[in-house]
């Protein structure tokens, strides 16, 4: 099967705007999110939907093509697909036109060529740099030149709490795990040292840059965060740039992520000396954070806020609590949500992000989350703070907010626990009852 090849940037420019043509970028999340690829492209072509062949080997047979449709890639358009190697594209190619009979597939093969004629038909998300893949830590640990590299040095960080409540399917201890295998060189980050055991906000700030002196963080190096759980890093990442630490990244994927790739791992726990941490005079800074529920409540008043919920559904509409299995806070929290608070997604219990994750375990594009809070009437123009139950889930969608460029954002520190202790108004139920629950458009399994 001969397969229709554009080489022509201007016969591609003015597709481009084609109402019946939709361009694919297949390439790996960071190059489409801002990271510069083999070609030297930096972001993706405006108006590409995103479609890495890494995704292929992780749906359901029976759900591929309502997945690749629900991305965007429809039947009665023409699919344009481009890539830094067209060898990815021909292999999504083959899927879509043999596998699953698109009347009207192509390749375009020379985006190199137009990222240096047409660099405004580029678009790269503001602060992309926040994610960063495991081929790009993989290259920093061998000591190649790498995007975004401050040239400091850099620190990993495996993230959890040291003695972790269990679940009926995860009786398992975290620096246990992290002892039997982790990335080279990452030092074990315990949450529990920088948050308050008591309200579960975050500690008080010299406490937060004790414990980080004390595991060795350096603040003149690029600190590289990631954990099992998809939330502990980003609850961490969020700290530390709280505290002042100047250069945080989240690793887009977890452990599992970089072992299925074949990178190497190893047993032995790794410590560093400690540091005397310095910051700016301007931290901690307390404009991300809202501690106290009254302080939201009467911005709610005001027409000044939109609280977004990163609960399971059935939290939000009141089925079930959701720390059933976790004894330690189990009693302290009540069935319910706040006043007015909107769906924000989020996955199908605590420990789940489900609603951001691709089917490889990567970050999903930062377009498809903003379209999903668009649904929800959450705009880059509201001031919107994020919460969840205890603090932790609702960092993941703070930085995707960054990685946005929305500059109205903030977290909830206190969230349900500190709601629901408060006794402050609740969301009526009327608000919630019978509703359906909004599609992620992410249904691969």
């Amino acid at each position: 099967m001969s397969i229709n090849i554009y080489s022509d940037t201007e016969q591609i420019v003015q597709l481009i705007d084609n109402p019946l043509v939709q361009l694919v970028d297949t390439r790996q999340d960071s190059f489409f999110n801002g990271y510069t690829d083999d070609l030297g492209v930096k972001g993706h072509i405006i108006g590409s939907v995103q479609f890495p062949i890494e995704w292929l080997n992780n749906i359901n047979e029976n759900k591929l093509e309502s997945f690749i449709i629900n991305k965007g890639i429809p039947k009665n358009k023409e699919i344009i697909l481009y890539d830094a190697n067209p060898d990815r594209s021909i292999k999504f190619y083959h899927i879509l036109k043999e596998k699953l009979n698109f009347p009207f597939v192509s390749i375009f093969n020379n985006l190199g060529q137009l990222y240096k004629e047409r660099l405004d038909l580029f678009f790269q998300f503001p602060n992309f740099q926040y994610f960063v893949s495991p081929h790009w830590l993989k290259k920093l640990m061998s000591g190649e030149n790498v995007d975004q590299n401050n040239n400091n040095g850099y620190q990993i960080f495996e993230v959890n709490s040291s003695l972790i409540d269990t679940m009926p399917d995860e009786e398992f201890n975290a620096y246990d795990l992290y002892c039997q295998k982790h990335i080279p060189t990452a030092v074990y980050l315990n949450l529990n040292f920088l948050e308050d055991q008591n309200t579960l906000n975050i500690n008080n700030h010299d406490k937060v840059l004790s414990y980080l002196s004390q595991i060795g963080l350096d603040n003149c190096k690029t600190q590289i965060l990631y954990s099992r759980n998809p939330s502990a890093a980003a609850r961490a990442a969020f700290i530390l740039k709280w505290a002042g630490i100047e250069d945080v990244r989240l690793l887009n994927g977890s452990i599992g992520t970089w072992e299925k790739l074949g990178f190497p791992l190893e047993q032995k726990a790794n410590s560093s000396n400690k540091t005397n941490i310095q910051v700016s005079k301007d931290y901690p800074n307390e404009n991300m954070r809202i501690k106290d529920g009254r302080d939201i409540y009467n911005l709610q008043l005001e027409n000044k806020i939109k609280l977004v919920s990163v609960r399971s559904w059935e939290e939000h509409v009141g089925i079930k609590g959701g720390y059933e299995n976790l004894p330690s806070i189990a009693n302290d929290m009540t069935v319910g949500e706040p006043y007015n608070a909107i769906w924000g997604f989020a996955g199908s219990k605590i420990k789940k992000m489900e609603d951001y994750y691709d089917p490889d375990g990567s970050y999903r594009n930062p377009n498809e989350i903003a379209y999903l809070w668009r649904t929800q009437g959450i705009t880059p123009e509201d001031i919107v703070a994020f919460y969840c139950g205890t603090g932790w889930r609702a960092c993941l969608p703070y930085f995707y907010s960054l990685i946005l460029g929305w500059d109205n954002t903030c977290l909830y520190d206190g969230s349900w626990i500190d709601w629901q202790k408060k006794k402050l108004p609740r969301l009526d139920k009327k608000q919630v009852e019978n509703r359906v629950r909004p599609d992620n458009l992410n249904d691969y399994l």
